[in-house]
C-alpha cells in the first residue's frame, strides 16, 4: 500500500530542520538576509498558532516555498520567549500626543508628527492617522497669519510664522524613525453643532452643495487625506460622502445628531466607519431631573438614547447595510469614555466582529491620543502644556482651567489628563466586569497605551484575546482598503509586527521586518 503525505503536512518537520540546520543555500530570489521569528505563538487565520515567523526585504515569507525551492535558511533568528506576535497595532485617530497638538500652529509640523510617530512605537502602533479636529480653513492649506484657539475666551493669537498642516503631512511606510503615516484623518469640521465636543464651535462649517470646491474650498488638496469624519445629517452631506469616496478617502460618521435613516443613508452613499462610537451622538433629549441623576453627571447631560430611534449606534444591527457592504465602528476603550455595559453591547451585537460576513460590522479599539498623552505630571491646557502641579477645585473636582469637558467624572478626568486613557489590568477578567471592569481601568490603569486598550476590550467586552488584537490591527487595515499588505501575518504581508507578552505588555515592535524599539530590562537594584 502506498502511502502519499502531502508537502504542507510535511511542513512543520521541514520548518524545523531549516531552523536547526543550516542548509545550503542558492539565493536564487533575492540575497537579502533572512529573519526568523521563534518560540512564539503568531496570530494568522483569527487564532494563535505556534509558528515560526520568516521575513525578507519587509515582507512575510512562506517557509514551505522557502525550504524547497530555495533551500534557504534564516540568517538571523530572534528568540519571542513564547510570547504572542501579533500585527501591529493601526490606529486612524491620534490627536496628538508629547505635548504635540496636531490641530495647533507650529513652525514644524513635520517635527511633531515625527516625534509622536517615534514615541508610539513603545505602545506596539507601526501605522497611524494623524488626526486632526476641527480647525480654521488656514490650518489645512493656506499660507499665512493663522489665528489660534483661544486660552482665555477673550483672547485671540495668531501664529507669527506661515503655517500649514496637510501639505506637511506626508505619507510614509514607517521604519527605525517612527510608525508610518497613512494619511491625515479629518474629524471636522462638517460636524453637528449640538455634538461638538472639544471642537470650537466658531470654525464649524455646513456644505453648501457638497460637492468638490466645497470640500476644496476648506481642506485644500485630499492627497494625503485617508479619512473624514462628518455629520450626515447635514444638507449637502451624501453628495460630500460620494465625492470623498470617488477619491478614494473613507468616510466615518460622528459627533451627530443623525437618525438611523439618515445613518444608513449615508452608508449606502459610501460611508463604512463610525467615530467614536456612543460618543457625541444619537438624538439629544431633555434633561435628567437632579433628583434621578448620577452623581457623575452634571445638568449638561442628558438622556440621548431612545430606543424609537437609535441614531447612528442602530448601524450595528441595521438590516438596511447594502449586501457586501461592512460598517466599521471604533470606540474609546478605556473604561472612561465607554461603559464596560456599552462595550459589551457592541460586541454582543457582533461577537466575531463580522469577520467572515458578506455584510457585517466590524469593531476597531481606539487609544484617541491627545497632546497630553505621554507627559508628566502637570496642568495641561487642551492646546499644549502649562507648567506647574496639578490643582484641585471644591470637592476634588479639577481646577477650572484645567482640560476637561463637562460631567467627566472627577477621578476619570485626573488621569485622562496626566495619562491619556486608561484601562484595565488583565486579571480583572476574573472579576465581575459590571462592577468592577469600569473601577480597576480608572483605579489601576493609568497607563494609556495601546496594549492596555487590548486588555480593556477582552475584560469589558468579554472577548478573546484574538479578537481584541484584530480589532487594532485587522478592522483598521480593512477600514482604509490596505489590509492585503497590513493588518494580518498573511505571505506577503509587510512586516509589520508586535511582540507581547501573557499579559498583553508590548515587548517588541517591529517594522518591515526591522526590529525599531524593544521594551529595556529593569535594572536590579540591591535591597
Amino acid at each position: 500500500m502506498t502511502v502519499v503525505v502531502s508537502d504542507r503536512v510535511l511542513a512543520p518537520v521541514y520548518r524545523r530542520a531549516a531552523a536547526n540546520c543550516k542548509m545550503p543555500s542558492n539565493k536564487s530570489v533575492s540575497d537579502a538576509p533572512i529573519t526568523q521569528l521563534v518560540n512564539c505563538r503568531i496570530l494568522r487565520d483569527h487564532r494563535l498558532q505556534r509558528e515560526d515567523l520568516w521575513v525578507r526585504e519587509g515582507k512575510i515569507l512562506d517557509p514551505e516555498k522557502l525550504f524547497f525551492d530555495e533551500k534557504a535558511y534564516a540568517d538571523k533568528q530572534v528568540d519571542c520567549h513564547g510570547g504572542i506576535v501579533a500585527p501591529g497595532f493601526i490606529d486612524v485617530q491620534i490627536n496628538g500626543g508629547y505635548g504635540v497638538d496636531f490641530s495647533r500652529a507650529s513652525d514644524d509640523v513635520g517635527a511633531g508628527v515625527a516625534l509622536v510617530a517615534q514615541k508610539v512605537l513603545e505602545h506596539g502602533v507601526t501605522s497611524f492617522c494623524p488626526t486632526l479636529v476641527t480647525s480654521p480653513t488656514d490650518v489645512y492649506h493656506k499660507v499665512g497669519r493663522c489665528p489660534l484657539p483661544p486660552l482665555e475666551p477673550s483672547t485671540l493669537t495668531f501664529a507669527t510664522t506661515p503655517f500649514q498642516v496637510l501639505p506637511e503631512v506626508k505619507v510614509d511606510d514607517g521604519g527605525g524613525h517612527g510608525a508610518g503615516v497613512l494619511g491625515v484623518h479629518l474629524e471636522g469640521p462638517f460636524i453637528s453643532v449640538e455634538k461638538k465636543g472639544a471642537h470650537p464651535e466658531r470654525f464649524l462649517r455646513t456644505f453648501r452643495s457638497g460637492d468638490l470646491a466645497d470640500l476644496t474650498q476648506v481642506y485644500g488638496s485630499l492627497d494625503n487625506v485617508a479619512m473624514v469624519t462628518l455629520a450626515p445629517e447635514l444638507e449637502g452631506s451624501l453628495s460630500a460622502v460620494r465625492e470623498l469616496r470617488r477619491r478614494g478617502v473613507t468616510v466615518s460618521l460622528g459627533h451627530s445628531v443623525a437618525n438611523l435613516s439618515q445613518a444608513e443613508e449615508a452608508v449606502r452613499h459610501g460611508a463604512s466607519f463610525i467615530t467614536h462610537l456612543f460618543n457625541a451622538m444619537l438624538p439629544v433629549g431633555r434633561a435628567l431631573p437632579p433628583t434621578s441623576r448620577p452623581p457623575a453627571l452634571t445638568s449638561c447631560h442628558v438622556v440621548q438614547f431612545h430606543h424609537r430611534d437609535p441614531g447612528i449606534v442602530g448601524l450595528l444591527t441595521s438590516d438596511r447595510i447594502p449586501e457586501g457592504r461592512s460598517v466599521f465602528y471604533g470606540m474609546i476603550a478605556d473604561g472612561i469614555h465607554t461603559h464596560p455595559a456599552a462595550l459589551r453591547i457592541a460586541h454582543r451585537a457582533h461577537p466575531a466582529g463580522g469577520g467572515h460576513r458578506v455584510k457585517g460590522h466590524r469593531c476597531r479599539a481606539s487609544l484617541t491620543c491627545v497632546c497630553r498623552f505621554g507627559v508628566g505630571d502637570g496642568r495641561h491646557r487642551r492646546h499644549g502644556p502649562s507648567s506647574g502641579p496639578p490643582h484641585a477645585g471644591p470637592a476634588g473636582h479639577p481646577d477650572p482651567g484645567s482640560a476637561r469637558l463637562p460631567g467627566r467624572h472627577a477621578d476619570a478626568e485626573r488621569q485622562h489628563r496626566h495619562h491619556g486613557h486608561v484601562c484595565a489590568p488583565l486579571q480583572t477578567r476574573l472579576r465581575s466586569a459590571d462592577r468592577q471592569g469600569g473601577k480597576e481601568a480608572r483605579r489601576q490603569g493609568s497607563r494609556g497605551k495601546w496594549s492596555c486598550v487590548c486588555v480593556c476590550v477582552c475584560v469589558c467586552a468579554g472577548c478573546s484575546v484574538e479578537e481584541a488584537l484584530e480589532a487594532a490591527s485587522l478592522h483598521p487595515a480593512q477600514l482604509l482598503g490596505i489590509s492585503h499588505h497590513k493588518g494580518t501575518l498573511d505571505f506577503g504581508s509587510h512586516a509589520d509586527v508586535v511582540l507581547l507578552d501573557e499579559s498583553l505588555d508590548v515587548r517588541a515592535t517591529f517594522i518591515g521586518g526591522q526590529e525599531v524599539w524593544r521594551k529595556k530590562p529593569r535594572k536590579k537594584t540591591d535591597l
